[in-house]
């Protein structure tokens, strides 16, 4: 039997070696004990690098119809996933994916779990769920043993709960130390933005200075002084901050900067904020005026250069609107409602003229009537 295999890859860099080196295991082990083995892996099979947490499967789905192509081409026959974990990320999205294998009349097997799903088997999809199941209640807890460790080592031994990196710091044993060299560049940049009043000047010495990011990328204004950047960081006073759903842990450590600096820089930064939101240009006449159909304000968006939108603040999946169009759609309406309520308003001032017109005349009939009648009972009287 020839498998096609998909292997899904972490996003993340570190991780994604770990865990194809353990799915080609659990693969060739599959493939040499499964009854009437060894079997044999088709070189069409695919790697894919896939968040955990992405909302879509495009391009797993586009990788198994194209095992369905090879599977009616005669080049596979039957598909292999190294485990159901690695298989399903959401039920409502993998499930329908799977189908479309069994459907086509393509056997699956899962390497781990040697669970085997035939697609003349009614319950074939239901089995897939128990075992998804499983795996859903194995990595629930998991992650919430993980999460209570996590807290108990920031909470209790005073440690980070993880060893992410920032710039300017190393950590050993779970504590942050300054870096002499780039707690320097720090210093420096930090004179050089409260010399100059922002921090444009500071990102380019310090990517002049050869200095990177821990993601290896070129410093910007939004890595210094963006709402989590660097000089918002009060690790440089040493206080790194911890928030966890139960409480937040603060962190006591050598610092970088001293406190007089590090407030010096916020005041910087915060006037620096204060005089681009006084300069933007432009206007968003509808602003907290409009609604989207499911009730939400629609929000000013910017999507690029002169690219200016009204957007559901819930992102319900309307669609956002021109800002130029929404505010011409509005204005026009509402001209014309002025127009028809002062057409209206005209027509009542026509329709009280006209009537105090008709009232004026009554009177002066009923007037004529009366002054008739006197002179024709004076003419019989003489008569």
């Amino acid at each position: 039997m020839r498998f096609f295999v998909l292997f899904r890859e972490s996003s993340d860099p570190q991780m994604a070696k770990k865990g194809l080196e353990r799915q080609c295991r659990q693969v060739r082990r599959f493939a040499e004990t499964w009854p009437g083995g060894p079997h044999e892996i088709s070189p069409y099979s695919v790697q894919i690098a896939e968040s955990a947490s992405k909302g879509n499967r495009l391009e797993w789905q586009e990788a198994v119809e194209q095992g369905i192509d090879y599977y009616r081409q005669g080049e596979v026959d039957a598909f292999l996933f190294s485990e159901v974990d690695r298989e399903t990320r959401n039920p409502v999205i993998s499930i329908p994916i799977l189908n479309l294998v069994l459907n086509a009349g393509i056997p699956v097997f899962f390497a781990e779990e040697e669970l085997h799903l035939d697609p003349d088997d009614p319950d074939a999809i239901e089995r897939y769920a128990e075992e998804m199941a499983k795996s859903c209640a194995y990595l629930a807890t998991m992650r919430r043993k993980t999460k209570g460790g996590r807290f108990d080592r920031t909470d209790v031994d005073g440690k980070l709960p993880s060893n992410t990196k920032i710039f300017g710091f190393d950590i050993a044993d779970g504590r942050r130390i300054p870096n002499q060299a780039e707690a320097e560049a720090l210093r420096e940049a930090a004179r050089i933005a409260l010399k100059n009043g922002r921090s444009a000047p500071a990102v380019r010495w310090l990517n002049k200075q050869g200095f990177r990011t821990t993601q290896g990328k070129l410093f910007t204004t939004v890595t210094l002084n963006g709402r989590h950047g660097l000089f918002r960081n009060r690790a440089l006073i040493g206080e790194s901050v911890v928030r966890f759903k139960e409480k937040t842990v603060t962190l006591y450590h050598e610092p970088i900067l001293d406190v007089v600096t590090f407030e010096a820089l916020q005041r910087m930064l915060n006037e620096c904020k204060l005089r681009a939101a006084r300069s933007r240009t432009t206007s968003y006449a509808l602003s907290g005026l409009t609604f989207c159909g499911c009730g939400a304000k629609f929000e000013p968006t910017k999507t690029g250069v002169n690219r200016y939108y009204y957007r559901c603040s819930k992102h319900c999946g309307e669609k956002a609107w021109k800002k130029d169009v929404l505010e011409w759609e509005v204005f026009d309406a509402f001209s014309h409602y002025l127009e028809h309520r002062e057409s209206h308003q005209q027509y009542l001032e026509l329709a009280q003229r006209s009537r105090a017109r008709l009232e004026n005349d009554l009177a002066q009939v009923e007037h004529d009537l009366l002054a008739n009648d006197r002179e024709w009972r004076t003419l019989l009287n003489k008569e």
